[in-house]
């Protein structure tokens, strides 16, 4: 940063400003911006994550936990998609990774499984079948999670099937069908 700071003519807290899109307590003008930004680009310079994670303690990163059974686990791609590019949009990007009930049970493995995964939060994609004791780790130790697939008080997401086939029967008889059937 110091050396794009001195090729732009600036300061690297005003090299920091024009980076994050934040604002400083004077205006940055375009003019400024445009000379740090061909500056970066002059230098190819690219950020330090690892210095920011120590910086902020976030990585930047939701962990998507599957699964090592098959049967327990399924997404989408819609949702996967959908998924990614909510992330990316915040600046954030996805790890995948599948883990085996014993791990998401072990008391000792549950508490660094952020730090385990490079991640700032859990989305869990279980759709059956999920283990008892993993949600009351994952409670107990406050290890910020949504639950995909599966109905929990909170902290879930869920597709509502009956909705669904009630909006698709209501769209059917607008349209003038009598006779549906559902199999």
């Amino acid at each position: 940063m110091s050396d794009v700071a001195k090729r732009a003519g600036v300061s690297i807290p005003t090299v920091s400003f024009v980076l994050n899109n934040k604002q400083s307590r004077q205006t940055i003008s375009d003019a400024t911006k445009a000379r740090v930004w061909q500056a970066i680009d002059e230098l190819g310079y690219r950020r330090n994550h690892a210095a920011k994670t120590t910086r902020t303690g976030l990585f930047g990163c939701a962990a998507l936990i599957l699964s090592t059974s098959r049967s327990r686990s399924y997404l989408p791609e819609a949702l996967l998609d959908g998924i990614y590019k909510e992330l990316e949009s915040q600046g954030m990007h996805l790890v995948i990774t599948r883990l085996s009930d014993a791990k998401l049970t072990d008391p000792k493995y549950v508490p660094g499984i952020l730090r385990e995964c490079m991640a700032d939060g859990l989305l869990i994609d279980y759709i059956n079948d999920f283990p008892p004791q993993m949600a009351e780790l994952i409670e107990s130790r406050n290890i910020p999670a949504v639950w995909l697939n599966v109905r929990r008080e909170r902290d879930c997401v869920t597709p509502d099937d009956f909705q669904a086939g009630y909006d698709a029967t209501r769209h059917l008889i607008a349209a003038g069908h009598a006779r549906i059937a559902y199999w």
